[in-house]
């Protein structure tokens, strides 16, 4: 597969291993420039994250008052999306082309490929949120009556049987959304290096691939989620450890405790967060490239393009 001409379907069976051991690679290979990809999104995000958390106490201080301020949390949060996504496009990059071409610039310019992987990850987003409320909310809005009623009738064992139902039903939903989520993740890289790609492409390239790309994200990411969950142990106030605490009852007390907290996860936790996207990033270009064959057309002699440069 060249840059313009997708296969019709996937080349051969995602190979599980070689792509966790091709995206610790990538990740070990390329660590010295994840700095200069997350400098920007560090740069926005930072005083991003701050307001974020400012107009969250105010709230929670003052509810009545500060209500309105609510309304900037969605712009905020596009905000800290949208940076997120300049650090996953530049990734993307840096493992598809190379540091030759891909090279992070330290403060890039949004360009048509950022909008693009914006819109389709509103897309998704939009696809996901329609599967939870037509297979999700509205079920369950008709089953807990029905539940409820039968609770009453029949005691506690219908009470158990509908509260497993529950259980069931939602699992069910979470391998759809699991699965809907691989079949159109190649969209990603696709767009991140201009790619002439679509949803339909990305579906028909995992056909029969799903089980196998979740064995890979699942192993790729068993080491840094263990490293997360075990800094938001280390670090989680003790109020929230323990429903008793009289803290966890007052808002300024909640407020103050979870000060150290915020700052610890901005830095902290925000830099592993990273880490965990550009190993996951790796796995995603591997198994984008084991299964469709993808590779960069030779770069024209004067066709670098302004932006692109590792200068710029």
């Amino acid at each position: 597969m060249t840059e313009a001409t997708p296969p019709s379907g996937p080349l051969r069976k995602l190979p599980v291993f070689a792509v966790v051991g091709e995206a610790y690679g990538s990740f070990f290979r390329y660590l010295r420039y994840l700095p200069q990809a997350a400098l920007l999104p560090i740069l926005v995000g930072a005083p991003t994250y701050w307001a974020y958390w400012t107009i969250l106490q105010r709230i929670a201080l003052d509810p009545g008052g500060s209500g309105a301020l609510g309304l900037l949390l969605l712009p905020l949060y596009l905000l800290l999306f949208f940076s997120f996504i300049i650090f996953c496009v530049a990734w993307y990059r840096l493992n598809l082309l190379g540091p030759e071409r891909g090279r992070p610039p330290l403060f890039p310019m949004p360009q048509r490929r950022h909008w693009r992987f914006l819109g389709y990850s509103l897309l998704i987003i939009v696809i996901y949120l329609a599967i939870v409320l037509v297979l999700g909310v509205l079920p369950l809005a008709v089953l807990l009556p029905l539940l409820g009623r039968d609770a009453a009738a029949a005691g506690s064992a219908a009470d158990v049987g509908g509260a497993l139902l529950v259980i069931v039903w939602f699992l069910a939903l979470f391998c759809l959304i699991v699965f809907m989520m691989l079949r159109l993740s190649f969209i990603f890289p696709a767009a991140s290096v201009d790619e002439d790609y679509a949803l339909h492409n990305s579906w028909t390239h995992t056909k029969g691939q799903v089980l196998r790309f979740f064995a890979a994200l699942f192993l790729v990411s068993i080491p840094p989620v263990v490293a997360i969950m075990i800094f938001s142990l280390a670090t989680t106030p003790e109020f929230m450890m323990s429903p008793d605490d009289p803290a966890a009852t007052d808002p300024a007390q909640v407020i103050a405790q979870m000060e150290d907290y915020f700052l610890y996860s901005v830095s902290i936790g925000y830099a592993l967060g990273l880490c965990y996207w550009a190993i996951a990033i790796g796995a995603v270009v591997a198994a984008f490239k084991g299964v469709t064959g993808w590779y960069p057309e030779p770069e024209p002699a004067s066709s670098t393009v302004a932006g692109d440069s590792p200068a710029a």
